[in-house]
């Protein structure tokens, strides 16, 4: 019995790996090649259309923008949280 399930995921893992090989493998055909100047004129075509700089640069933005006032806010906040940690009041803490 153990014999015969060792077998069974030997040959389980090798199908595994054929159909890997077969899904994976660039396909040789004459048909699928091209020469080289077709495909850089693709390569071309598409870095024109390329907009990434631009994405980053309005990305990079918001996020400074963002953490400015992540830092401002930060700031605003340290007394109290001093004061919570600490366990001191403030005039404004005994007023309320």
């Amino acid at each position: 019995m153990t014999k015969a399930c060792g077998a069974l995921a030997v040959l389980a893992l090798g199908a595994a790996a054929v159909l890997l090989l077969l899904v994976v493998r660039p396909r040789r055909a004459a048909t699928t090649r091209r020469p080289f100047h077709r495909w850089a004129d693709e390569i071309r075509g598409c870095m024109d259309a390329d907009t990434r700089a631009a994405l980053i640069r309005v990305l990079s933005t918001l996020a400074v923008r963002k953490f400015t006032r992540i830092g401002a806010l930060d700031r605003l906040t340290a007394p109290y949280e001093t004061a919570t940690v600490t366990g001191t009041t403030t005039a404004d803490d005994t007023a309320a």
